[in-house]
């Protein structure tokens, strides 16, 4: 519960919204935190004017979902007076590629072994590369995560024409492994220098509120960004994003680090101005942060926003 709204971010996106129960009644109106008509994992509903008692005072909310056939349910008990988190465990072959996850392991161990065998004859078979991939996420992620990453690597090698369609994958790879090690509800996330190149799962990172995301290859910051609805801080700093138009409004965003982009003009930043609590920019080492006017031009745009230029 937030700014006199709730709202609820599911692990995956679901194409009808929530169904919660507050004093009794159900909430409605609802929106998508994208505003678009179509599956989103954030929903959004305003509170009633009328609340019969203060939120620090209302017992557990009933929220319960659908999505396709599937239906889910769960009592969520207010922490302090603003928020309630749930979050469902973390299942290895949902964050990977589910192709091979649901056979049985005997199976998939056998089959590694051949394809490190054909591999040995064939090491730049692309085939045989993503094969391997895919059987180590499913047999053993965090156990085979080097080896993971020397196959990627060597899938690009392989495969020169398709390196972004491989890097998106290690992108993937990186951002389910750290969900691995953290846990169903990380608080931090370091991922910095990862050589991340898109930003998959962001739905998986509600809980988040520190993400450091600096020193990787980002163009851009995508509209998923939005499940984020904890996040206090935000770090993208040496990536390679000149603007951050159609970046959705974060209502918690206290900080963001934007230091080392090739951010050139202060309308790239425009959307921030949908930020309510974002009090700290830091532009550090753009060429935005070189122009003569730079200051002027920030205040007007943020004028709430303490902007640091060096």
């Amino acid at each position: 519960m937030e700014d006199g709204a709730v709202s609820v971010t599911f692990s995956r996106a679901v194409g009808t919204p929530p169904q919660l129960t507050l004093q009794n009644r159900p909430l409605t109106p609802w929106s998508s935190a994208e505003r678009r008509g179509r599956p989103s994992c954030t929903w959004l509903c305003p509170l009633p004017a009328d609340l019969a008692t203060p939120l620090a005072e209302q017992e557990p909310i009933r929220a319960a979902w659908c999505h396709g056939s599937a239906h889910g349910e769960v009592m969520l008990s207010p922490k302090g007076e603003k928020e309630a988190w749930w979050a469902e465990p973390v299942v290895p072959q949902e964050l990977f590629w589910p192709e091979v996850g649901g056979a049985e392991r005997a199976v998939l161990e056998e089959l590694l072994g051949a394809c490190r065998e054909l591999l040995e004859l064939e090491p730049h078979s692309r085939g045989c590369l993503l094969t391997l991939l895919l059987l180590l996420a499913a047999i053993d992620p965090l156990g085979h995560e080097e080896e993971m990453r020397r196959c990627l690597q060597a899938l690009k090698e392989a495969d020169p024409l398709r390196i972004g369609f491989v890097a998106d994958m290690a992108s993937r790879a990186e951002l389910a492994l750290a969900l691995l090690r953290e846990g169903a509800e990380p608080e931090e996330l370091h991922l910095s220098g990862k050589g991340l190149t898109s930003l998959p799962l962001l739905e998986r990172l509600g809980c988040v509120t520190l993400l450091d995301l600096g020193g990787n290859a980002l163009q851009g910051l995508p509209q998923t960004l939005g499940a984020l609805r904890r996040l206090q801080v935000l770090d993208v700093s040496c990536n390679q994003i000149a603007t951050l138009q159609g970046v959705p409004p974060l209502p918690r965003l206290r900080e963001l680090r934007l230091d080392g982009n090739p951010i050139s003009h202060a309308p790239a930043l425009a959307a921030l101005a949908a930020c309510p609590r974002l009090s700290v920019l830091r532009l550090a080492e753009t060429p935005l942060a070189a122009t003569p006017d730079a200051s002027a031009r920030l205040a007007e745009l943020l004028p709430r926003v303490t902007v640091v230029l060096s």
